[in-house]
């Protein structure tokens, strides 16, 4: 049964893996989806800025120059945001990754444990098939 000890310790270090896996991945979803709740704010700011500047297009002309660098600016802050969210995305996916290896391997255990179940029962059958054989062999000879 030595087999059941080691098969049971790897498979709960596997799933302690697995879990951890699962943490970190949920954990990198959520600031993923953070970064793109930011872009969403920014994309807003700026629709309201090029709004903004169309209104002052026809009444303010002056202040256009001012709604042109508030609008380049916040391009660049959604472009910055955009490469966050693409890192992020790739780590994301990593996360991902690594948790389909854990779950492959937790599926390993789980099936080799199962395995090496079935092996020493039926081993174990055999043992007492054998026990059971010998004494109907005792019995046999001592009968008359």
């Amino acid at each position: 049964m030595a087999f059941k000890f080691r098969l049971e310790a790897s498979l709960k270090l596997a799933q302690q893996k697995m879990d951890r896996a699962l943490g970190v991945l949920s954990q990198e979803m959520r600031t993923l989806l953070e970064i793109q709740k930011e872009r969403d704010r920014e994309t807003e700011v700026l629709e309201r800025a090029l709004q903004g500047q169309a209104e002052d297009a026809m009444q303010n002309p002056r202040n256009l120059n001012g709604w042109k660098l508030h609008i380049v600016a916040q391009k660049e802050k959604i472009r910055l945001i955009n490469e966050r969210i693409r890192f992020q995305e790739s780590v994301v996916e990593e996360c991902r990754e690594s948790l389909r290896e854990c779950r492959i391997l937790v599926e390993k255990f789980k099936r080799l444990k199962e395995k090496k179940w079935k092996e020493f029962l039926a081993d174990e059958q055999r043992k007492e098939q054998a026990q059971l054989d010998e004494i109907g062999q005792r019995v046999g000879r001592e009968s008359p």
